[in-house]
C-alpha cells in the first residue's frame, strides 16, 4: 500500500493501546492510528473520518459487549471492523461475525506481532470483495458441514441464528425453529433446570 491506512482503534486498556499503537504506528506498517479509550472519544473520532478500518476491543467504557461494532458499521458502512480482545470466546467470535465484523483477533504476543500483516490482509480481502455476504451467511457457511448444530439465542431465549445442520440433527427446518422460543423444544422434565442455567 502506498498511502497510509487510517485506523480508528478503541480500547479501554491503556497498556494495550500503547502496545498495539506502537506496533501499528511503526513506519513499515504504513498506518496512521487514532486511539479512543471510551465511547465518547470513539463517537467523536467516528464523526471526524474518513477511516479505512475500525479496530475495537470488546471491553470499552460506555459500550455493552460488541455494541461498538454496530455503531461503527452504522456510521461507516462498508469499512472493515475488526474485533481484538484479550478476553474472547467462541461465542463472542460468532456474535461479532453475526454483527458484521470482518475479523476477530485474540491478543496473544504472536497475533500482536503480526497485526500489521493481518490487518493488511483484511483490507485487501475487502477490496477484492467490496460487497461481502452478511455475517449470518458467513457464519452459516462455516458451520454448514459441522456434525454439531449451532444456535445463538437472545436474552429471552429466542433463536437469533440457527445453522443449516438443524434439520439433519433435529428433523426441524430452519423456518420452524428460527425466531422461536428455544425452551419450547425441551422435554418438560428438563425445562426448569435448563431455564435456571440459562438465566
Amino acid at each position: 500500500m502506498t498511502n497510509r491506512t487510517r485506523i480508528l482503534y478503541l480500547d479501554g486498556f491503556e497498556d494495550d493501546r500503547k502496545l498495539i499503537g506502537d506496533v501499528l504506528d511503526s513506519r513499515q506498517a504504513g498506518v496512521e492510528i487514532a486511539e479512543a479509550e471510551n465511547s465518547r472519544e470513539f463517537e467523536d473520532y467516528l464523526q471526524s473520518g474518513p477511516w479505512d478500518m475500525v479496530l475495537t476491543e470488546i471491553d470499552a467504557a460506555g459500550f455493552k459487549c460488541l455494541e461498538m461494532v454496530d455503531r461503527a458499521l452504522q456510521q461507516l458502512p462498508g469499512i472493515p471492523v475488526v474485533v481484538i480482545t484479550g478476553s474472547g470466546s467462541e461465542e463472542i467470535a460468532a456474535e461479532s461475525t453475526l454483527r458484521g465484523a470482518s475479523g476477530y483477533i485474540v491478543k496473544t504476543p504472536e497475533n500482536i506481532s503480526r497485526l500489521p500483516e493481518t490487518l493488511r490482509e483484511i483490507l485487501e480481502r475487502r477490496k477484492s470483495f467490496p460487497n461481502p455476504p452478511d455475517g449470518e451467511d458467513i457464519l452459516n457457511k462455516l458451520v454448514r458441514n459441522s456434525v454439531d448444530m449451532l444456535v445463538i439465542l437472545d436474552e429471552e431465549g429466542k433463536e437469533r441464528f440457527v445453522s443449516d445442520s438443524v434439520e439433519r440433527v433435529t428433523g426441524f427446518t430452519i423456518e420452524e425453529v428460527k425466531g422461536g422460543d428455544a425452551f419450547s423444544f425441551l422435554h418438560p422434565g428438563d425445562l426448569e433446570r435448563v431455564r435456571k442455567g440459562f438465566d
